[in-house]
C-alpha cells in the first residue's frame, strides 16, 4: 500500500497536466431542440465560427395621414392618479364574473342528479345573471374614463388614453378642432365629471379635474377654454 501511494504522488504532476490538455481540447457540444442528436465541434471551430450580426435598419415613419400623427412626440397634460385601480377593478370584475358563470353547468348537473336543490339553482343562476350585468354596467362607466391625455408639439392632435373591456390601454387620436369647450358641452369646471365630447363623434368620455392632475393649465386651458 506505501508502494502505491509513492507512485500515485509520483505520477501526480503528470495526470494533472493530462487532464488540463483534455479539458482544453474537450469539443462544443449542444443538443438540438427538435431531437435528441447533438451537435458537436471543437472549441477552436467554435471560437472562429463567424458571427451573424443584424443589419442597424431604420424603418421609415409612416405618414400622418395613415397613422393619425402617432410618430409624433406628445407631451402629458392630465393624468388620472387612479387610472390604476380602474384597471385592476375591471379586471378583477371580469375574473370574478368569469368564475360564476363557469359554476353554473356543475350547478345544472348535479341538479338533474338529484343532489341538489331547485333553490340552489335559483340563487346560482341569479347570482350569474347580477354579476353579468353589474360587469356591464362597470365597464361601460370605466370605459369612459380618461386616464391620460397628451397634446402634441405642433399642437394639433390630442391623444386620449383610456381602458378598454379587458383593462388594456387604447389611445384615440384627435384633431385639437374636434373637440368641444367645456361652455359648448354645459359643464362645470367644478363638477367631478366634466365631459370630453367631439364633434364628429356621439360617444362621450369623462375626465375630472377634483381626483386628476393637471400638468400644464395653460395648454389644458387652450383646449377645453375653462382652466386658467
Amino acid at each position: 500500500m506505501l508502494q502505491v501511494g509513492v507512485l500515485s504522488v509520483r505520477f501526480w504532476p503528470l495526470q494533472s497536466q493530462l487532464s488540463l490538455k483534455i479539458w482544453r481540447s474537450k469539443p462544443f457540444c449542444r443538443t438540438s431542440f427538435t431531437g435528441n442528436k447533438a451537435f458537436c465541434s471543437s472549441s477552436s471551430d467554435y471560437k472562429n465560427k463567424p458571427q451573424h450580426t443584424v443589419p442597424n435598419t431604420q424603418y421609415p415613419c409612416p405618414s400622418k395621414s395613415q397613422q393619425n400623427d402617432k410618430c409624433d412626440n406628445f407631451t402629458l397634460l392630465y393624468k388620472l392618479h387612479g387610472i390604476q385601480f380602474c384597471r385592476t377593478l375591471s379586471r378583477l370584475k371580469i375574473l370574478q364574473t368569469s368564475l360564476t358563470v363557469i359554476f353554473l353547468p356543475p350547478i345544472y348537473y348535479y341538479y338533474m342528479k338529484g343532489q341538489v336543490t331547485y333553490l340552489c339553482v335559483q340563487y346560482s343562476t341569479g347570482t350569474a345573471v347580477f354579476a353579468c350585468i353589474m360587469l356591464y354596467c362597470l365597464s361601460y362607466f370605466l370605459r369612459r374614463i380618461i386616464g391620460m391625455i397628451y397634446l402634441n408639439d405642433a399642437g394639433t392632435t390630442v391623444k386620449v388614453s383610456h381602458l378598454t373591456f379587458w383593462g388594456k390601454r387604447k389611445d384615440l387620436f384627435i384633431p385639437i378642432t374636434d373637440i368641444q369647450s367645456l361652455e359648448e358641452t354645459g359643464d362645470d369646471k367644478n363638477e367631478i365629471l366634466l365631459q370630453f365630447k367631439r364633434y364628429s363623434n356621439p360617444d362621450v368620455l369623462y375626465f375630472t379635474t377634483r381626483f386628476g392632475y393637471i400638468l400644464d393649465r395653460k395648454k389644458f386651458s387652450m383646449l377645453f377654454g375653462a382652466f386658467k
